[in-house]
């Protein structure tokens, strides 16, 4: 009988158990039950396990009966190897040249991992031991491993620790030392059983390539030359070992035949996923009928070098002709260059970030301010567009961005445009068009008096509201874009610091609620003014989640229900934007436009990066400025430094990707911070530095900006 591992009834195996740690122990099956399996080790304990702790079982060499043990030295020496047998070898070298000496490389972890045991043990501890202890844990670790980048990376490891210890052999010898010459010999046979193991690996490696994501029926639209792209996305497994030379093949058939290049890929790697493009051309009768069956396959050679092939898989492929395509309307052209979405559904996410907007600035008593800040074109905008929706009466949203106050007058001229903005909303959206005569401030009031002026203006909207429209507890709330302008215009001189001494006497008013939108330099602001601000909610947007970049992607643009884009396109993208909103608009309209001027149905990994191209390189690729979020917080009176050092910076990072914190100067350590702060960078588990944008990245490596080499 025999479980998934072939275990047979009397075999012995070098058997590694399931724990907090692994357990390699040799043993005879002695019993092989549906769900267990009983063990019996060399001292003659028995055990039984359950089949599912049984990580490994790898067999050992036949042996004399009777001799359970490991291997004597040799076969002319029986009665030692029986001694052997009855008791082990109690120092190290004598268990080496009893069990591994001249077993070459069929050696098993366990009797590695024993020797390393006695070697660690014996009296004299010394540094050189503890070099070939290492040596003889990596060696062994590698005979365990089966997954393929676990077993090479051990492989590796074992190699680098053989060399270790050789080289601390040498130095002990020079030193005047004498050690155990058997060391010499083990570290040879190590180095031996590492290269053989490795060898056996290979030949026997599992590599399975297969189609990913594949369909049964799939839809294309024929050219006026009779043929079309197909674009199969092929999966290597996790764990497998990887392929080289796939070639993708069709069975021919009288309808259908490859042209041109064959779909071809020079090597796939454990769990990664590719695409293979090949053109095709079908018959009049297969046109005519509208689809065609094909018969797919992969043709790879594997790391032993022997040529495979993968199981045929059958697609139809319904046809249509291409003059038949429908467009793809594109709701992503009108915010590609950064309008605010006020279009429900073309915003996604930010909900909880709303809900809790809306809570601070609709309950407790008048004068709460919501602080929301981030990059340049994160959304922000968006959000109070958002806001305002969902603020129904008696809540009254006032909206204004200080982008266009008069900086010559810049206190009268901030409450003159929230005053405007108060008296355009009653006149537009409630048709008060008289309200000027109910004590409504004129200009030479406001010009005076400005806080008295704002005041009464708030005041005789409540009342205008209460006594026409039947609200009560009126609630004026001023969203107020692009507040962070006044912390350039104050560094720059443009405003006096009184400007904000007239912001806190207005909140203080206790007439409004205040919910106020800026950019990085948000932190820095309220950090100069701490008293002017008072007590404020802050939030700083951040990117969108995976799932809310996937839905803003996929479903504005979905077809019958189904989405476009096929195989680890989606992924692509996803890892290109980094769930900004922004550059995922501006991937998402070139990509339409790209499926409509090719007249292509879905979206490929192949279409991602075609449009990628186009993006970052020739006629049509993105200009610096559209970069410029990811560049500075805002303009450089409030900057830590100018343009031209952050750019060098990035693209420094974006051109040596194995760059570290570490390896910045001290003197781009604060951008590195503030880079940091903005989640412009970010690190990996190795403390190397990446650009979290990949569009920008790729940009930055196309176009080489900024002297970063």
């Amino acid at each position: 009988m025999a479980t998934s591992l072939n275990l047979r009834t009397g075999a012995r195996y070098e058997v590694t158990l399931m724990g907090a740690q692994r357990w390699v122990r040799a043993a005879r099956v002695m019993s092989v039950l549906p769900d267990v399996v009983v063990l019996q080790f060399d001292d003659g304990q028995q055990l039984t396990v359950p089949q599912t702790a049984v990580i490994s079982a790898r067999p050992l060499a036949h042996q004399a009966a009777g001799n359970d043990q490991a291997p004597a030295r040799t076969d002319a020496q029986p009665q030692t190897a029986r001694a052997a047998t009855a008791s082990p070898p109690a120092s190290a070298e004598s268990f080496y040249f009893a069990y591994i000496n001249e077993k070459g490389s069929d050696v098993s972890a366990t009797w590695l991992l024993d020797l390393r045991a006695r070697l660690l043990k014996e009296a004299d501890p010394t540094p050189l031991k503890n070099s070939i202890a290492d040596a003889l844990d990596a060696t062994a670790r590698q005979l365990l491993e089966n997954d393929y980048e676990r077993h090479v990376s051990a492989c590796e490891q074992a190699g680098q620790n053989i060399a270790t210890a050789t080289s601390a052999l040498d130095s002990a010898i020079g030193r005047g030392q004498q050690p155990p010459p058997y060391f010499r010999t083990l570290l040879r046979q190590l180095t031996y059983v590492v290269d053989t193991a490795h060898s056996r690996y290979l030949r026997s490696a599992v590599s399975s390539p297969d189609f990913a994501s594949l369909a049964s029926r799939e839809r294309f639209y024929v050219g006026d030359d009779q043929t079309f792209l197909l674009t199969v996305s092929i999966g290597l497994p996790a764990g497998d070992a990887p392929v080289e030379s796939v070639q993708l093949l069709l069975q021919h058939t009288p309808d259908l035949r490859a042209i041109g290049q064959t779909g071809f890929l020079q090597t796939l790697r454990p769990g990664e996923t590719r695409e293979l493009v090949q053109r095709l051309k079908v018959s009049d009768l297969a046109l005519g009928v509208g689809e065609v069956t094909m018969s797919l396959s992969l043709r790879f050679r594997r790391a032993s070098g022997q040529t495979a092939e993968s199981p045929a898989r059958t697609v139809v492929a319904a046809l249509e002709p291409a003059r038949r395509f429908v467009s793809v309307t594109n709701p992503y052209s009108r915010y590609s260059g950064g309008t605010p979405v006020e279009e429900q559904k073309m915003f996604f996410g930010r909900q909880e970030l709303l809900d809790r907007i809306y809570s601070e600035v609709t309950s407790g008593p008048l004068g709460q301010c919501f602080v929301l800040y981030g990059q340049k074109r994160s959304g922000k905008s968006s959000v109070l567009r958002q806001l305002a929706k969902r603020l129904r009466p008696p809540n009254l949203a006032i909206y204004l961005s200080l982008g266009t106050i008069d900086t010559a007058k810049a206190e009268r001229s901030f409450v003159q445009a929230c005053i405007d903005s108060l008296y355009e909303r009653l006149v537009h959206d409630f048709d008060m068009t008289d309200i000027v005569e109910h004590h409504w401030p004129r200009e030479f009031q406001v010009e005076s008096s400005p806080i008295e002026s704002f005041r009464r203006s708030v005041h005789a909207s409540t009342r205008l509201l209460e006594a026409r429209k039947g609200w009560r507890d009126v609630r004026p709330i001023f969203l107020i874009d692009e507040f962070t302008y006044v912390y350039e215009y104050i560094r720059e001189g443009l405003l006096t610091p009184a400007f904000m001494r007239q912001w806190k006497s207005l909140l203080e008013s206790r007439t409004f609620d205040a919910v106020l939108v800026g950019q990085d330099t948000m932190p820095r602001f309220k950090e100069a003014y701490p008293n002017e601000f008072g007590v404020t909610h802050d939030q700083r947007i951040s990117y969108l989640s995976a799932a809310e970049a996937r839905a803003l992607a996929e479903n504005p643009i979905m077809m019958a229900g189904e989405s476009r884009y096929k195989g680890a396109s989606l992924d692509r993208l996803i890892g290109l934007t980094a769930g900004s909103a922004f550059y995922l608009q501006i991937f998402c309209d070139r990509l339409v436009q790209h499926l409509n001027r090719n007249r292509f149905a879905f979206i490929t990994e192949s279409v991602v990066g075609d449009v990628l191209g186009q993006l970052t390189t020739g006629p049509s690729a993105l200009p610096l400025d559209k970069f410029d979020p990811l560049i500075t917080a805002a303009g450089e009176s409030v900057a830590l430094a100018p343009k031209d050092r952050y750019l060098k910076l990035l693209t420094h990072v974006a051109l040596n990707p194995s760059t570290t914190s570490q390896e910045v100067g001290s003197q781009d350590a604060p951008l590195v911070r503030d880079l940091f702060a903005r989640e412009v960078l970010e690190r990996d588990a190795s403390g190397r530095l990446s650009i979290r944008v990949g569009l920008f990245a790729e940009w930055l490596r196309a176009n080489s900006v900024g002297n970063g080499e």
